[in-house]
């Protein structure tokens, strides 16, 4: 996953190629294998643009499949992209790809989050009972509660909470992404591990394999809620 903020097209087209290739062939999964290769099971996008335009796309198909065209935009935007890797296969549906789209009174958001965790907890905290994955309840929480959420959902993460989350004030209408690099298993930190990497009209954060398809960026500060 990435997300962008920035003007250039060319850039957006840049990391969207770089997450393509990742998802069709994900190196560092099949060094330290993690039990997969290729995140197939769906991919979505989220692009808010200064323009005044909002665009919002989601299939359970996979990237390096799927002959969708993503939109050019005029002037400022902030975008983030996922492809998904299912950890059960009968959630393979546009509904459950990120970004996953949550509100509240304040704020539209987008979540998209890679890594897993424990879902009875989240749902018993929410009174959820019906069919989800973790990332939804994930949102559903941070919809409910903002940042006073990240404790509960760290303390019942499996393996990573790595986070891209667009929020967009109702009132304003002004974007920002905020992202978390955490994870448990440190074992496997070169999988998880989000960069980030200042761009020639943009910055960007990122996930590993990115990294090893092409970029160069830094790692991200370990453990806390940042603004992109």
């Amino acid at each position: 996953m990435f997300a962008y903020v920035g003007d250039s097209n060319k850039e957006l087209m840049q990391l969207y190629s770089a997450l393509k290739k990742s998802a069709e062939h994900d190196p560092i999964a099949e060094r330290l294998g993690v039990g997969f290769k290729r995140h197939g099971d769906g991919w979505g996008y989220v692009i808010a643009g200064d323009d005044g335009s909002l665009y919002h796309y989601r299939t359970s198909r996979a990237i390096y499949e799927d002959l969708h065209e993503v939109p050019k935009i005029t002037g400022n935007f902030s975008a983030i992209f996922h492809v998904r890797k299912a950890s059960d296969n009968t959630t393979i549906r546009p509904s459950f790809s990120h970004p996953l789209l949550e509100d509240n009174e304040g704020e539209l958001i987008f979540f998209a989050h890679n890594g897993s965790i424990k879902k009875k907890p989240l749902a018993k905290e929410l009174g959820f009972n019906g069919v989800t994955i973790d990332s939804e309840l994930a949102a559903k929480l941070f919809a409910r509660d903002g940042i006073k959420c990240i404790r509960l959902l760290e303390k019942n993460t499996e393996s990573a909470l790595n986070l891209l989350i667009m929020r967009i004030d109702r009132k304003t209408g002004k974007v920002k992404i905020n992202y978390k690099n955490y994870y448990v298993k440190k074992d496997r930190s070169e999988f998880y591990d989000l960069y980030f990497k200042g761009l020639g009209h943009g910055r960007a954060v990122y996930s590993s394999t990115m990294n090893a398809n092409g970029l160069d960026g830094r790692k991200v500060t370990y453990g806390r809620l940042l603004e992109l």
